[in-house]
């Protein structure tokens, strides 16, 4: 079985993604832990029963759970709370290679 690499991540740029803006605006300059991934042919939409055509590219994943304990850690408790409110428990988030920088650990 092949291991996955850990790395650090940080947000360069707002991403893409179903939450409203303000709240994908608030991962800008955050730094999290993650896994690589190559994410799929079709982007999830998990607020909605819609999958959303894409090429594949290459990203990380962060559990959700750190996710939103490191936007609380930052302040930025309004997008916690919208994560907390609207985002499936079971669902992490992605962040594609193009939206961040990234360092091995």
């Amino acid at each position: 079985m092949e291991r996955e690499s850990s790395y650090i991540i940080k947000i360069k740029k707002t991403p893409k993604g179903p939450a409203p803006w303000g709240v994908r605006r608030a991962w800008k300059g955050l730094q999290l832990p993650a896994v690589e991934k190559t994410l799929s042919y079709v982007e999830f939409d998990p607020l909605k029963p819609v999958l959303i055509p894409e090429k594949p590219r290459f990203g990380f994943v962060v559990p959700l759970d750190l996710a939103i304990e490191i936007l609380e850690q930052q302040g930025k408790s309004k997008a916690a709370d919208w994560f907390k409110d609207n985002w499936p428990k079971d669902v992490n988030l992605s962040f594609g290679s193009d939206e961040v920088t990234f360092f091995k650990v």
